[in-house]
């Protein structure tokens, strides 16, 4: 893990006159925002064993500490990519088949799921690859929430549009990497007969 403190040198001389605690607050908020919109924190999950005819099954034992599920990104089941329509993910990291879609066999490593993930908000890092990627694109995050606040007593206002610009930038690039770092594959490719 990185500390969001290793972000405090790119973002301190953009804000003269603003406080340390309210950029570090700044740096929790931004960091998951970034993280939300564009998607650049995932994780393939470890496999899980499905039961024939078990509707839930625990996620959390295979998220990184202090982080939360966005979303999911893909469902497969024995390898074959499912419609995310047929899950549910509930707040406390259990994905739950739809009534229609449970499982009825067993299939050893069968369900495999990749999530978008957060840092917890009273968290202060974020895992290494992520922070180191994309600092760039976070800094802008912040830097277009504080420079935009119409209240702020601190910053270089005339610098908001090229923030802007590289917020912009930065977010397409996040989001492509979300996009074309996973399996490439239309859920209607996989099949169905698991639940036979």
């Amino acid at each position: 893990m990185t500390t969001y403190a290793e972000l405090m040198p790119y973002l301190v001389p953009e804000l003269p006159g603003a406080h340390t605690p309210q950029i570090l607050r700044a740096i929790r908020e931004g960091v998951r925002e970034f993280c939300l919109v564009t998607g650049a924190w995932w994780k393939d999950l470890d496999a899980i064993d499905i039961v024939a005819d078990q509707q839930e099954y625990d996620l959390a034992a295979s998220l990184p500490s202090d982080s939360d599920i966005a979303a999911l990104r893909w469902v497969k089941v024995d390898d074959a990519i499912q419609d995310p329509t047929h899950f549910i993910l509930s707040e406390s990291a259990t994905l739950r088949w739809r009534d229609n879609y449970i499982p009825a066999r067993a299939i050893t490593d069968g369900l495999k799921v990749s999530v978008t993930l957060l840092p917890a908000l009273a968290d202060d890092a974020l895992a290494e690859w992520v922070l180191t990627r994309w600092y760039r694109g976070i800094v802008s995050f912040i830097l277009v929430d504080m420079l935009s606040d119409p209240h702020r007593l601190y910053g270089r206002t005339g610098r908001l549009p090229y923030w802007q610009a590289e917020k912009d930038k930065w977010e397409h690039r996040a989001k492509f990497a979300a996009v074309h770092n996973h399996v490439n594959q239309d859920f209607r490719a996989g099949g169905t007969d698991w639940l036979i």
